[in-house]
Order: structure tokens, then sequence, then C-alpha cells
């Protein structure tokens, strides 16, 4: 990380090759929105977004790590220099693991699964704002954000955050963890 800049490290990564654990979403139409076949296979032909949720659990525990090893190292950091670990809330079988496998503490992973459950691409912030509005979360503390999912597709954004003064933000009275 460098000091006194406006960039931050982050990395974007993209697994095609595990497209079939996600194969097609319907509309309420009678037509697919996608194809009803992907490379000769055929999807079914559900209304419904299909996973095959066992294999996107494998993909995540195998791959996520490898993905935060990069980002830290693009950073110049260890996970223990990084002071919170705030990984998409998927579920807690999947963040346990990841926390295990990157060298992250549960004790330094903030996650919103336990006031909101899963909600998509808002997991990230909103354990960022809670982890804030419950003063955990500080001014120049290093902050590793980490979301994956839909698409098997998985981004990160190492982070020293610079925030003013606080200005009394209101307190919340639910458990971040």
């Amino acid at each position: 990380m460098t000091n006194g800049s406006c960039s931050a490290p982050a990395s974007v990564n993209a697994e095609f090759a595990g497209r079939m654990n996600i194969p097609a979403i319907y509309a309420w139409l009678r037509w697919p929105i996608w194809s009803t076949q992907l490379n000769g296979v055929e999807l079914g032909s559900s209304r419904y977004l299909v996973q095959n949720g066992k294999e996107v659990f494998r993909w995540a525990v195998r791959t996520v790590p490898d993905g935060i090893r990069s980002l830290l190292e693009k950073g110049g950091l260890t996970a223990g220099e990084v002071d919170w670990f705030i990984p998409h809330s998927a579920n807690l079988r999947i963040i346990e693991p990841l926390c295990e496998k990157s060298g992250f503490s549960m004790e330094r992973t903030l996650y919103s699964l336990v006031r909101f459950g899963n909600t998509s691409a808002a997991t990230t912030p909103l354990a960022l704002d809670l982890g804030l509005r419950a003063g955990r979360v500080k001014s120049r503390d290093r902050v590793l954000l980490y979301g994956f999912g839909g698409g098997l597709v998985q981004a990160g954004l190492l982070l020293e955050l610079k925030l003013p003064a606080p200005v009394n933000p209101p307190r919340i009275s639910y458990e971040i963890d």
C-alpha cells in the first residue's frame, strides 16, 4: 500500500470454466433470456436461477483464498497486517474455511449475515457500515473487502481507511458477528 496516494490494490477474476454450475436464467415469460443449451449441453427448462450449490461452494473455498493471497501480495501486506477482513456474506459455511485458508481469524472478520442474511452484492458494504457504526472499524485501519459469487467471479479491494473525525454516528443495538 502506498501512503498519500489515491490508489488501492484491487483484483478481479472470473472463471468461465465453471459456467455449468450456474446454468440458466429464465424470465416469467414463454421464452428463455439465455439459451437452453450451452456448448451442446441441455440446461433444462426451469424458470428459476439454478445453481449447483455444492460445486459453487467447492469453487469458492478452492479459489478465493488464492485470490486473497494475490491481492495481499499486490498490496505488500500479509493477512496479519490487515485489521479487518470483510468477505461477501454468503453463509458461514463458506466464510469460516475462507478465513482459515487465508489466515484471518473470525474475530477480525466482519459479516452482515446475522442481521441481514445474504443480500448479494450488498453484504460487504453492509458489514463495513456495521463495523463503523459499532466503533470497531476506525480511521487508519487496513481493510480487505472481498466479493465472490454469481458467474463464478471474485474481486477484492485492499484499503487503508482515512476517515473524517467522528460525527457521532447512531449507535446500533445488534451484533456484528
